[in-house]
């Protein structure tokens, strides 16, 4: 952040230095009792230059983080106004909904229906209602603050925990410093999970993820790459968005989630356009937090 304040200072020197060579191409002179003061006036200037630009860097610093701050308190209002309102929907569908099932339940342990239509319509109510269940429990999850745990993790341990839930199919590479990386691993493990997820539909059951993690002594790097159809300019800019999904049964809050959980970290996500696929086709999302 501190750059602005040292770009100011080099460009205040530099328009001192130019005002010093124009002087002395239009052979300008400062004397005071035939004493040449071209080089104090120089100076002055410089010192004079220098410090406005540092001023100006710093302000724009300080603009900066003003702008950032009131982008995470609007985000910080965003996720209050959704925890109230996942709340109050947890409290008054949840219960219904586990009658609901309840009710299909009991009806599905009945033998003489088991084949029947009443059977099929009480299957399909389950599994409807743990659907809906579920996103209340995403919902509820994603508007809850976050606070990472961080323990040395197994970052080989890790990944193949992500393998085993996404597919075996899902391709690793581990590369980097020995050292077990200082995180959260139930989070971390969480957002690459979303991401390779997400990667794997996109991707199609034919198609390459490439999951790739560089632990360094500072930062812990993972890189999700497929080679699918990629993501158009126009969902680029708003992927991460809840509830904004290119998916016909996605939630659109798998990626929120997942930069929520970089976030807490002190980390980042973002995404990337050069995927596995010919000539960079697919997409790639980088996640990096300090270890």
């Amino acid at each position: 952040m501190r750059r602005w304040s040292w770009i100011g200072l080099a460009a205040g020197l530099g328009l001192a230095l130019i005002d010093f060579g124009s002087a002395a191409l239009l052979d300008i002179r400062i004397e005071r009792r035939g004493v040449s003061l071209i080089v104090p006036a120089f100076a002055l200037f410089a010192v004079t230059f220098a410090s406005l630009g540092w001023i100006a860097g710093r302000l724009a610093e300080a603009l900066a983080a003003l702008r950032e701050s009131e982008r995470r308190a609007l985000e910080i209002e965003k996720l209050a106004s959704l925890g109230r309102a996942a709340a109050a929907v947890a409290h008054e569908v949840r219960n219904p909904l586990g009658v609901i099932r309840s009710s299909a339940a009991l009806l599905l342990e009945r033998s003489s229906i088991e084949d029947g239509e009443q059977g099929k319509a009480a299957r399909f109510i389950v599994l409807e209602v743990d659907r809906l269940d579920g996103f209340v429990r995403r919902l509820l999850d994603f508007a809850r603050p976050l606070t990472p745990e961080r323990r040395p993790t197994d970052l080989r341990m890790l990944l193949e925990r992500v393998q085993m839930l996404a597919g075996p199919t899902l391709e690793l590479t581990i590369s980097g410093s020995p050292d077990r990386p200082a995180v959260d691993a139930d989070l971390i493990s969480q957002a690459v999970l979303a991401l390779a997820l997400n990667a794997r539909e996109a991707a199609g059951e034919s198609g390459r993820v490439r999951v790739e993690a560089t632990a360094q002594r500072n930062t812990l790097r993972i890189e999700v790459a497929d080679d699918g159809t990629g993501i158009g300019k126009s969902d680029a800019d708003r992927i991460f968005e809840p509830f904004v999904t290119t998916r016909p049964s996605g939630t659109g809050l798998g990626l929120p989630t997942a930069q929520r959980i970089a976030e807490a970290h002190g980390g980042s996500l973002r995404l990337e356009g050069h995927g596995l696929g010919p000539e960079g086709r697919g997409a790639r999302f980088i996640l990096e937090v300090p270890a």
